[in-house]
């Protein structure tokens, strides 16, 4: 399948928690609507991410599993979505700044299996490639990754060939998952946490990444 993740900037004259319930309880039941759609889940923002990334922009992001490229691409005409999700979008979102990612996901840690209602914390690192020849993103960043106390979730997703948007702000998607608030902070106060900081130092284009700390809500789920 193709995961596409829609990075979701908040409308400025919009209140936070207005924001998110209005995802959350109106939008959602929209975009069930849309048939080609297999899996969705809106990752709602929480908190900026630790290890000296940026803060990101965005209050949420969208994840959104297709078939295959074509119809990912092609859920721009369609009337399901044109009609509801699509025609409810400026009610929240800033779309002069929302941003998508045509992605590849590969799954390093897939954890335990998942209900709709399971409760978990997910990190989502948004990293921008350095100028290199070098493949990327390096072992050494996954390595890290899964060295944190914890975890259960780990996956990696990377826009490449035809998959590449001239315009996307990032190159990958780093997704990391724990099962409580309380679990990841144990997590990212380790020695292992600040090992994984000094690698996305070393091997990102730290500037032009960014981090959020959010709180899963699965709409569209098997």
């Amino acid at each position: 399948m193709v995961k596409v993740y829609a990075l979701i900037p908040r409308r400025p004259d919009v209140a936070v928690e207005k924001f998110h319930s209005h995802w959350r309880d109106v939008h959602a039941p929209l975009a069930t609507r849309i048939t080609t759609i297999r899996r969705y889940v809106q990752s709602h923002a929480l908190r900026s991410a630790p290890a000296g990334l940026p803060e990101a922009e965005y209050e949420g992001i969208a994840e959104v599993w297709f078939d295959d490229l074509a119809t990912a691409a092609g859920m721009g005409d369609d009337p399901n979505y044109i009609n509801g999700a699509g025609a409810d979008e400026p009610n929240f979102i800033d779309q002069s700044r929302l941003s998508f990612m045509f992605c590849d996901e590969q799954v390093l840690q897939r954890g335990p299996v998942l209900s709709a209602d399971t409760p978990e914390v997910k990190v989502m690192l948004l990293l921008a490639s350095p100028q290199s020849d070098s493949p990327w993103p390096p072992a050494v960043l996954a390595d890290a990754a899964l060295a944190l106390p914890g975890i259960e979730g780990l996956s990696i997703a990377l826009s490449t060939g035809d998959l590449y948007q001239a315009d996307q702000p990032f190159d990958a998607v780093v997704e990391l998952s724990w099962p409580s608030m309380a679990a990841y902070d144990s997590a990212w106060c380790s020695a292992p946490g600040e090992e994984l900081a000094r690698v996305l130092a070393a091997e990102t284009a730290l500037s032009s990444s960014a981090g959020m700390v959010t709180e899963p809500f699965r709409v569209i789920w098997p």
